[in-house]
């Protein structure tokens, strides 16, 4: 059963908003989030960068709906991704949401057997 309106006071997404990879997938989700949560609620938004080190080097995804993003498909599972830079992720919410906070996470890490060099944006924002 879907929630009621304005009745949320923290969404926390990790790693889920960057698999969706079509701009309307995307910004359906974002409305969805905002008709959920409160006028004092909160959005933590955790993802991978542009830099990350697995996955900026995996192949692009195709098909319609992925143009002038940064889409890519992992090659291992299969699964599409869109990679963002804080400035265009601050540009892609701004529709329903205001930055509050941010922080880079860089750590060697291991993903489907190798080792790279992981690069994580994480974020607070608040509805508008």
């Amino acid at each position: 059963k879907p929630c009621a309106n304005a009745s949320v006071d923290l969404v926390t997404d990790i790693f889920v908003y960057k698999h969706q990879t079509s701009a309307d997938q995307r910004k359906r989700y974002r409305g969805e989030v905002k008709r959920v949560l409160t006028k004092d609620g909160r959005l933590l938004l955790s993802l991978a960068e542009v830099a990350d080190g697995y996955y900026s080097a995996c192949p692009p995804l195709q098909g319609s709906g992925h143009e002038g993003s940064r889409a890519i498909v992992d090659p291992v599972v299969n699964i599409g991704s869109v990679l963002f830079s804080l400035d265009e992720l601050i540009n892609e919410m701004s529709d329903n949401f205001a930055l509050e906070m941010s922080w880079h996470k860089i750590k060697s890490g291991q993903m489907h057997g190798g080792t790279y060099e992981r690069h994580t944006l994480a974020t607070i924002w608040r509805p508008k």
